[in-house]
């Protein structure tokens, strides 16, 4: 059979495939690989709301593949991919100023790889790009896998229900 992007990966897993924080039964997704420069330190990159648990996870806590959600919210140590190493704190309030949802866990390139399932994209290019209207874009997550669409705003202002309460997010790039 095929792995799903929400079961459990050989090692080194890789990018969109389910992650979440020990401290809870949920799940999100592996949105890509990044290395510090200076360090050499390798990192996941997820949301806030997956590795810091929106603001309420200790640093250091374990990461898992899969998120505990894909588990049956069972906790097995063998599925830490790293440690939740720093976050944007989100800022719940509908006049906030928010511009990323956004962790890193530190982990190394023995526990996560750098590109997609062999049914995604690949290898994401390392230079980045602005966004405009009507760039194709591509992504690969937990939930849907491969998707395709366009971007069709920008510099957006848009609210976020989470658990903890709503956010405003500013210069936001809309895609459909």
């Amino acid at each position: 059979g095929s792995l799903s992007p929400t079961s459990t990966w050989p090692r080194p897993v890789p990018i969109g495939v389910s992650t979440g924080n020990a401290g809870e039964c949920s799940a999100g997704t592996i949105s890509c690989r990044v290395k510090d420069a200076s360090s050499g330190a390798v990192y996941a990159l997820s949301n806030n709301h997956v590795y810091a648990l929106e603001n309420n996870a200790p640093v250091g806590s374990n990461v898992l593949q899969p998120g505990r959600y894909d588990t049956s919210c069972v906790y097995d140590a063998s599925d830490a991919i790293g440690t939740l190493f720093d976050f944007e704190p989100i800022v719940f309030s509908t006049s906030a100023n928010n511009t990323i949802d956004a962790a890193i866990a530190l982990s190394s390139t023995g526990e996560l790889g750098n590109a997609t399932p062999s049914n995604g994209y690949g290898t994401p290019k390392s230079a980045t790009v602005g966004a405009y209207l009507n760039q194709g874009v591509q992504k690969y997550g937990r939930t849907t896998s491969l998707t395709k669409g366009n971007v069709v705003g920008v510099n957006a202002t848009v609210n976020i229900g989470y658990s903890s309460g709503t956010a405003r997010f500013i210069n936001q790039i809309i895609v459909y």
